[in-house]
């Protein structure tokens, strides 16, 4: 997510990025909103 977005994510939050990592096949072509949280 880093490289992409330029965030950093702790690892709770980054639950629904590795959901749709999961299934991004099932998610290509398609418009993906994620929330992602967390403080650093």
């Amino acid at each position: 997510m880093m490289d992409s977005a330029h965030q950093i994510v702790e690892g709770t939050g980054a639950a629904p990025l590795a959901g749709a990592l999961k299934v991004k096949d099932f998610l290509a072509g398609k418009r993906v909103a994620l929330v992602s949280s967390g403080v650093i």
